[in-house]
């Protein structure tokens, strides 16, 4: 009974975009739009299409910290 407490506080007290699932999709198209768009060169577009797809596969399964990271790594540079 004790741990069922504990539990339900602290589901209430996280925020919740803990709980909002990620767009995989659109994550996966925005970092796609921006990779097009730079000037570099083709084994960079293609090196960091491999990362955003790398990202997507992670986001799909569940992963969507992993895949944020990723994400967040493309949009950086």
């Amino acid at each position: 009974m004790f741990r069922a407490i504990i539990l339900a506080t602290a589901v209430a007290v996280l925020p919740a975009s803990a709980f909002a699932k990620m767009d995989c999709h659109a994550a996966y198209e925005a970092a796609k739009t921006k990779i097009n768009t730079k000037q570099t060169s083709a084994d960079h577009r293609e090196a960091a299409f491999r990362i955003a797809h790398h990202a997507y596969d992670l986001c799909t399964i569940g992963d969507e910290i992993g895949a944020q990271g990723f994400f967040d790594k493309l949009n950086q540079n």
